[in-house]
């Protein structure tokens, strides 16, 4: 295991590694952190930890609290790649940020968060009300579309987002800051293991670059000119 882990690490640092070998290291790094197991996926991880928290949690699963999406986390992987050579090589390396993550807007590099939708189609295409809130019982009538059809109110709605009307299921109206007590569980294993995960990283860079120390005030992306 260790033996992988070193290699998925080298990978992730390594000026040669070409995008696919950089995203599929970076992705096995993540379901060990996650504590997936060899073969196991970002996105089966996802499912699975959302799937619990609905069975087991009081509140509503919040999003900030799952695995990344394998596509959103690849790109990541990518930018963290291109971060890290740049360390390593002290920006003598030319690499393309357009290759790695970051897409070039207006003269100014933004990150790519991913290249899905959102959601599947059948979902997008969900029955969504535009109810103004500023009525005296908004969504409570024929008039909502969602109350029409005899469904609550949710997240997608243009104005009411499923929690400003007469029309909200009883699990929207439960306390969304109320935390559910293993999320904070994963959430701080996960923030304890990446912790552990970039000082690793950090250290294998600082031995390698001439066996000094690297000392970085602030992250920053640069293309070769």
């Amino acid at each position: 295991m260790q033996s992988r882990t070193h290699f998925r690490l080298q990978t992730l640092s390594s000026s040669v590694a070409t995008q696919n070998e950089v995203v599929t290291a970076g992705l096995q790094l993540l379901v060990m952190l996650y504590g997936g197991k060899e073969g196991d996926t970002l996105d089966h991880l996802r499912y699975a930890v959302y799937m619990n928290l609905i069975a087991t949690g009081k509140t509503r699963p919040r999003p900030e609290r799952l695995p990344a999406t394998e596509r959103a986390a690849a790109f990541h992987v990518m930018r963290a790649h291109l971060q890290i050579v740049q360390w390593k090589s002290l920006m003598s390396v030319c690499l393309d940020p357009e290759d790695w993550g970051w897409s070039l807007k207006g003269g100014q590099f933004m990150p790519i968060q991913t290249d899905l939708k959102p959601a599947p189609e059948e979902l997008l295409s969900v029955i969504t009300c535009r109810c103004k809130i500023t009525t005296r019982r908004p969504c409570s009538t024929q008039m909502c579309s969602c109350f029409k059809h005899g469904l609550h109110c949710v997240a997608a709605c243009k104005h009411c987002c499923g929690e400003e009307c007469g029309n909200v299921s009883q699990l929207t109206l439960v306390d969304v800051n109320q935390e559910d007590d293993e999320a904070d569980e994963l959430h701080d294993s996960v923030t304890e293991e990446l912790d552990v995960f970039g000082d690793e990283v950090i250290g294998w860079v600082d031995e390698e670059v001439l066996g000094s120390t690297v000392y970085l005030d602030s992250v920053s992306v640069s293309s070769c000119t």
